[in-house]
């Protein structure tokens, strides 16, 4: 899977779960205030579910999820 097919995943993950238009790949949605703890928690879940695997919370930095972007390339 490229990194552009996990970034759209994602995206319909934010649109599915949170019904909010996705943001831009780029965009910080922790700076613009679209997840809050429980929504990254979510959004956590989510992705484990969606793409099969577990990430370990004991080596995630917030900062992996700053941007959707980022996240795709943790996942990928």
């Amino acid at each position: 899977m490229t990194e552009r097919e996990i970034t759209a995943r994602i995206q319909r993950i934010f649109e599915e779960t949170f019904d909010v238009s996705a943001p831009p790949p780029q965009t910080d949605i922790i700076e613009a205030a679209l997840l809050d703890s429980l929504g990254l928690v979510m959004l956590l879940f989510e992705i484990e579910l969606r793409f099969g695997t577990e990430l370990p919370l004991e080596s995630l930095e917030i900062d992996d999820f700053r941007t959707i972007e980022k996240i795709a390339r943790l996942i990928g």
